[in-house]
C-alpha cells in the first residue's frame, strides 16, 4: 500500500469515526427528547447516566452525573444514586478535585443502608 493510499485510508476511518459518534449522540439526545416528553424521570436519568460515560470531557460528564443523580434521587432509584455518586466522585479525583470527591463518595455510602437488607445482600426495586 502506497503512502497516499494509507493515508485516504486513515481518512476514511476517521471519517466514519466521527459519523459513528455523531450518530451516537443523535441516537442519546433523541432518547432524551422522548423521555423528557413522556415526563419519565427515570429514563431521563438513565439516558443522561448513558450520555455521561461516553463523553470525553471531564467536565461535560460532571455536568451530566449531576443532572442524573438529581433526578435519580427524585424517583427514589437508592441503587444507581449510589453508583452515579461513585461514578461522578472517580471523575472528580481525575480532575483533581479531592473534596468534591470524597464528600460524594460520602453520600453514597450513606445511602447504602437504604440498598441492603440485615444480610449484607442488596436490594432492587424487582425483588420482594
Amino acid at each position: 500500500m502506497t503512502k497516499m493510499a494509507r493515508l485516504m485510508h486513515l481518512h476514511y476511518w476517521e471519517a466514519y469515526y466521527i459519523w459513528r459518534e455523531l450518530q451516537i449522540w443523535k441516537f442519546y439526545n433523541k432518547r432524551l427528547s422522548m423521555s423528557q416528553i413522556l415526563n419519565d424521570i427515570w429514563r431521563q436519568a438513565l439516558v443522561l447516566e448513558s450520555m455521561s460515560s461516553i463523553w470525553p470531557d471531564y467536565p461535560r460528564r460532571i455536568s451530566y452525573y449531576k443532572k442524573a443523580i438529581a433526578l435519580f434521587r427524585k424517583v427514589g432509584d437508592w441503587y444507581a444514586l449510589a453508583r452515579d455518586l461513585s461514578d461522578l466522585a472517580k471523575i472528580e479525583v481525575l480532575t483533581g478535585d479531592f473534596d468534591a470527591a470524597q464528600k460524594n463518595l460520602e453520600r453514597g455510602y450513606s445511602i447504602e443502608p437504604a440498598i441492603t437488607d440485615e444480610g449484607g445482600y442488596g436490594k432492587c426495586c424487582h425483588c420482594p
